[in-house]
């Protein structure tokens, strides 16, 4: 049976709006075959998985283009992505030979380190907003 399911609580809904918790709901769910829609967390999460691509990816779905926390995730870890490509060319080229090695160590150490906290805090429920990035992509929502 087709129907709607809420993209907050992921249950099913009667119609266009939750009952439960006013959010908008996806039509065209399979209820007995249990596809019930991925969820606001997990989306975010999605956004930060390969970084800028599968926020580029997350974007393009309709079902959560709309939708500010995982638009704003989405926007962070693009933003993310190309400080990180910005900082890798900048070790590579203006780094001196001699600290070369280390500086690319520590740049992917702190990559790391920053999408893993980023991919997990969001994984878990938490809306974790970077000090410079997370302000930006804010406007960047409107």
């Amino acid at each position: 049976m087709s129907g709607h399911y809420c993209v907050e609580c992921r249950e099913a809904a009667v119609g266009p709006v939750c009952e439960r918790c006013g959010a908008n709901t996806v039509a065209g769910f399979d209820a007995g075959a249990g596809s019930v829609p991925l969820g606001v967390d997990r989306a975010s999460a999605l956004c930060y998985a390969a970084m800028g691509f599968t926020a580029a990816f997350v974007l393009a779905v309709p079902v959560f283009r709309n939708n500010r926390t995982v638009k704003f995730h989405a926007y962070q870890s693009i933003l993310v992505t190309a400080l990180i490509v910005v900082a890798f060319f900048t070790s590579a080229l203006f780094v001196p030979l001699s600290v070369r090695e280390v500086a690319m160590f520590a740049v992917r150490v702190v990559t790391l380190a920053l999408w893993a906290s980023l991919l997990g805090l969001t994984l878990i429920g938490k809306n974790p907003s970077l000090p410079v990035i997370g302000p930006v992509a804010e406007r960047q929502m409107m």
